[in-house]
Formats: structure tokens, C-alpha cells, sequence
């Protein structure tokens, strides 16, 4: 089993992806967990991660007003996070987590994207009294989305699924910590103590150590600087070299 293809994935797809990575000359997958992953499905295999590079400087560039100026969002503090509003990224367990944030901060809640549990997710806000500290402003252009993480604080992420979390990436290059559930490839994109935290799937750690970093402003600015200089390890002329240098050896063995 795939584990990032869900419990409903037939055991024959399993085998027929395996299969087809015993034949290729090389496996590139997009992080060090699914590297292990698959050579601990087949120790033959010698899988070499590589993720997906960004433009890293251009989250860097971003407007910190757009935020309030477009979506009236008060002005303070903002955790965001950014995504599917989809069941595979756990957001009542975000929305719980944030319902203690609020009740030790003046923090208000950003959620970008959309899906089929967006109207499912407002009711569960306002049932938790969250209505006026959660804001749910839809998909945003990708040219816009640097102006988004520039006016926010702090990013949370609770998927179970991704085998990346790209959005990870792009707040780390913004310069915004994460506190992020620590499954799959997450583990590979926050460096827990460091330019953020891994979780357990638990509201009350989540909130834990999100609600410390936004009430030390000294802790939440080394995070923020530190996170900033990891995303260089993601950016699209990193990643691109490593590319190269895994086709050059594919060749070299070839040849």
C-alpha cells in the first residue's frame, strides 16, 4: 500500500508501481520520507529525493497590507494556512487547534483555497464561536499568493496525505514558521525545533506550540529568519542542479 494514495487503494496499483520503479533507471521522489518508503518496500530500490523547487526570492517580495486592504482582514496577528478544503487535509482538526489558539491570543485564522467542505468548515467555525477570527477567502492568484504569507505570522498544516506540502515551502520562503502535523513528507519540509514544529495529530499540541510561538516575539523572529534561510535548500536552481545530477549519473552508468 501506498500510504499517500489512501486506504482505498487496491493492493494490484501498489504492486504495479513497484513494478514499474524496479524497471526505470533512476527514482526521483519528492521527499526523504517516500524515498524510504519505497526502499523499504523493495531494498533494491535506491530512490533519490528531490523536491519541487520554487522561485524563492519572489516570496520574499510580498505587500504585508494586502491582507487587510483587500479581504479586511484586521490588522495583528495571523496564522494562515493555504490548501484543498478537502477531508485528506484534516481541517477540523486545524479549526479545533486554532479554537485554543484564539483563547490565549488575539490571533485571527486565514484559510485559503477551496473545496467541497468549505461551507461544512464555516458551520463548524461559527459553532465553535470562531465566526469573526476566521477568514475563508478562497483561492487566490498564484502571482498574489507572496502578498498573502507577507501579512500573515504563522502557518499551520494538518494534512495527512501530502508527500510534499508544497505551501510549506513557499511560507518557509516568506519567512513564516510552521507548526505542521509531522506526516509523510511534511517531516522533510519543517525542521522541527528550528524554522517551526512537527505534531502529533493533537489540537491541544498544535495549539500548544503555536500559542508559545506567537506570545514570544523574539522565538517567532528566529523561526522566521531561520525558515527563510532553510528555503534556499528549495529553490528551483537547487533543485534543478540536483536533476541534473541525477540524469548525468543515469548517463555516466550507461555509457
Amino acid at each position: 500500500m501506498f500510504p499517500w494514495l489512501g486506504r482505498g487503494c487496491p493492493a494490484w496499483w501498489s504492486a504495479r508501481l513497484l513494478g514499474f520503479s524496479r524497471n526505470a533507471d533512476l527514482v526521483i521522489t519528492p521527499s526523504k520520507t517516500i524515498a524510504r518508503y519505497l526502499k523499504g518496500k523493495d531494498g533494491a530500490l535506491d530512490p533519490v529525493p528531490v523536491p519541487n523547487g520554487i522561485p524563492v526570492a519572489e516570496f520574499q517580495t510580498g505587500d504585508p497590507n494586502f491582507l487587510s486592504e483587500t479581504y479586511g482582514i484586521p490588522k495583528g496577528q495571523i496564522v494562515l494556512t493555504s490548501g484543498r478544503l478537502g477531508l485528506e487535509k484534516n481541517l477540523s482538526v486545524l479549526l479545533r487547534a486554532f479554537a485554543k489558539i484564539a483563547a490565549k491570543t488575539d490571533a485571527n485564522l486565514v484559510l485559503v483555497g477551496d473545496g467541497p467542505l468549505r461551507e461544512d468548515l464555516r458551520q463548524e467555525a461559527r459553532s465553535m464561536g470562531l465566526a469573526d477570527r476566521t477568514f475563508f477567502i478562497g483561492t487566490v492568484p498564484p502571482d498574489k499568493m507572496p502578498s498573502v504569507y507577507a501579512g500573515a505570522h504563522l502557518f499551520l498544516f494538518t494534512s495527512l496525505t501530502d508527500t510534499q506540502g508544497l505551501v510549506l515551502v513557499e511560507a518557509k520562503a516568506a519567512g513564516l514558521p510552521a507548526v505542521a502535523v509531522g506526516e509523510l513528507g511534511v517531516k522533510d519540509m519543517v525542521e522541527d525545533g528550528v524554522d517551526g514544529y512537527l505534531c502529533r495529530n493533537d489540537p491541544e499540541e498544535i495549539a500548544q506550540k503555536a500559542s508559545s510561538l506567537l506570545q514570544n516575539p523574539a522565538e517567532l523572529r528566529q523561526m522566521s529568519d531561520n525558515a527563510k534561510k532553510n528555503a534556499q535548500a528549495f529553490s528551483r536552481e537547487s533543485c534543478a542542479e540536483r536533476l541534473l545530477q541525477c540524469y548525468d549519473s543515469v548517463i555516466r552508468r550507461g555509457a
